[in-house]
């Protein structure tokens, strides 16, 4: 959490050699608190314009009112490419207006080709009446693939290219409301679901509140940052690269392939029966589902997933990208979908009535969406014997959501990613739970050597603050301390 003299300073605008994202980042986060995931998807698909990416990227953030959805979309306002607009009116797109006199005629659509095109309120959008709203989302899926031509009794034919990114910003109870709306426009747009603040997080919240410095400034002071950092990261060029690592494929496939069926539409007609005991129950039938083909998945999460590591000048694929990846795939299928699943991926042998109890929704509810989520092929149902509840397990395609976590090998990039001298005291100790973590379960002495030099390094610079000191560590760490401080194979000498 950032503390109160780090927040005093951010009105410097300066940004020092070798300012990178990370540190970015941090800057970011001294001044709105949400998750370091939204933070980089929001810059990735902002740069994305700059790719040439087919298909483009078009993201959704989905957050409840106050949760500093506008500010981190309005730090990007300076960036040369970037189009802000506050909202949308009827027919913004390619107006059939005919201007007369002096009166000239102003289409959008020519305006975003290759920018990145970002609306704060979608929200006001899904307020309009039910008419204007659907013809609006529906231009969207039509541009969306580059090219958007109409016919106007007052001008006649009207016909434009334009490529862009795209990123909105809107309520889950305006989303939610219209969710027909959700399914017309969808299958185009990846969403991100902003999560309810965790202690540390309102904690630090709290602490940003209470800076003297006016929001303004500190918005435009990072306005001013951002600037700098993109323009330096586009001087130096960035080039696209070829995804070649096979199980970053293959994860990159699967999720693909979740996406694309649990945004599918299912249409379920309820039907009863009378049972051998005289009672009605109640079932589901399918009448028909529809369920896109993954490529348009794969293009935009392969696209997203490039562009977060030039972000960073990287030219590969961690598995912190896949984490954020994994975000995006369960905030872009419908919410009630998006809440089973999670559910699932910490328990096995579902039955509606445990469901319902969990998620504090009617066991009616929780067989339509299981059932939906069956016909979708996302989880399979299983009958243990005639006239007991069926049990729902995770389809096998999609068990690797299971284990998710990065692996020991990958710990590094867990830490903050900028010089130990920079990390603020709360990261200090974090760094040292978290290295304490995996070292107890690294499984090489290679990994215990990785290990051990950071460790070092962090312990040096905690004592440097008076933060630990050689004794403090308790009877749980005493395997670790030993191991740690008296060597135990690993070669202290070693640099």
């Amino acid at each position: 959490m950032p503390d109160e003299l780090q927040i005093q300073n951010i009105g410097a605008t300066e940004t020092p050699k070798g300012y990178n994202f990370s540190l970015l980042i941090q800057d970011i986060l001294k001044v709105v608190s949400l998750p370091e995931e939204l933070i980089r998807s929001v810059f990735a698909v902002a740069l994305s314009t700059k790719l040439n990416l087919y298909p483009p990227l078009w993201l959704m953030l989905v957050g409840v009112p106050s949760s500093a959805k506008t500010d981190i979309v309005s730090i990007l306002r300076t960036l040369d490419f970037a189009y802000f607009i506050d909202s949308m009116t009827m027919n913004p797109f390619a107006s059939g207006y005919k201007a007369t006199g002096k009166d000239k005629t102003y289409d959008l659509l020519p305006e975003l080709d290759t920018k990145c095109f970002i609306c704060k309120d979608y929200t006001t959008i899904f307020s309009l009446n039910e008419e204007t709203t659907k013809k609006l989302l529906g231009e969207l899926v039509s541009i969306y693939d580059g090219e958007f031509s109409k016919f106007s009794p007052t001008r006649g034919y009207i016909s434009y290219k334009s490529s862009f990114s795209h990123i909105g910003c809107i309520t889950p109870a305006a989303l939610n409301r219209h969710q027909k709306f959700l399914n017309i426009v969808g299958p185009r747009f990846l969403f991100y679901r902003i999560p309810f603040l965790d202690q540390t997080q309102r904690k630090a919240g709290f602490v940003i509140s209470w800076n003297n410095t006016s929001r303004k400034e500190l918005i435009l002071g990072l306005q001013e940052k951002v600037k700098t950092f993109i323009d330096n990261l586009l001087e130096n060029g960035l080039q696209v690269f070829e995804i070649t690592d096979i199980k970053i494929r293959n994860r990159l496939e699967q999720l693909s392939l979740l996406m694309a069926k649990s945004r599918g539409i299912v249409i379920l007609q309820k039907t009863s029966f009378t049972n051998d005991e005289g009672k009605e129950i109640m079932t589901y039938d399918v009448v028909d589902k529809q369920i896109e083909e993954p490529w348009r998945s794969l293009g935009q999460l392969k696209g997203l997933a490039v562009s977060l590591a030039l972000l960073e000048n990287r030219k590969e694929i961690t598995l912190a990208d896949i984490k954020i990846l994994e975000h995006i795939v369960n905030s872009s299928m419908p919410s009630e979908r998006s809440e089973v699943l999670e559910y699932f991926l910490k328990h096995t042998n579902v039955i509606s009535r445990d469901l319902s109890n969990a998620i504090g929704k009617s066991i009616r509810t929780c067989q339509r969406l299981l059932k939906e989520l069956e016909t979708l092929g996302i989880v399979i149902a299983e009958s243990p014997s005639p006239g007991l509840a069926k049990n729902y397990n995770l389809h096998e395609d999609f068990k690797i959501m299971l284990n998710s976590d990065p692996p020991p090998s990958e710990f590094v990039s867990q830490l903050p990613q900028k010089e130990i001298i920079q990390y603020d005291n709360e990261e200090i100790s974090g760094a040292m739970e978290y290295l304490r973590d995996y070292y107890q379960q690294a499984e090489t002495q290679e990994e215990k050597t990785k290990c051990y030099k950071f460790i070092e390094k962090i312990e040096v610079e905690a004592k440097k603050r008076g933060l630990i000191s050689n004794k403090e560590f308790n009877t749980g760490d005493a395997i670790f301390a030993n191991e740690l401080f008296n060597g135990n194979g690993v070669n202290q000498d070693e640099e």
